[in-house]
């Protein structure tokens, strides 16, 4: 916790993987959850609660490394229908 309170902005050499060498800042904060809201999180897949925190982290905007091939569009086909009222 004293980490995030010291280093609230993460950016420039301090970045790894995809994000080292971009231009990009990272916040994180402190983010204070109602006792219902850590209930919610803690009941998925019925586990039972640990004593915890929650931080908000972003923005993180990634870019993807999945190349994904197509193919041009070489014909298009449109049609028009009336629509109600219309002859």
């Amino acid at each position: 916790m004293q980490v995030f309170y010291d280093n609230p902005t993460i950016k420039g050499s301090r970045l790894t993987g995809s994000l080292k060498g971009s231009q990009q800042e990272i916040k994180i904060s402190f983010k204070n959850l109602t006792y219902d809201e850590m209930m919610r999180i803690w009941h998925f897949n019925d586990l039972p609660y640990v004593l915890s925190v929650a931080y908000k982290v972003g923005p993180v905007y990634l870019e993807s490394t999945r190349i994904k091939t197509t193919t041009p569009v070489k014909t298009a086909i449109f049609g028009l229908e009336p629509t109600k009222g219309e002859k």
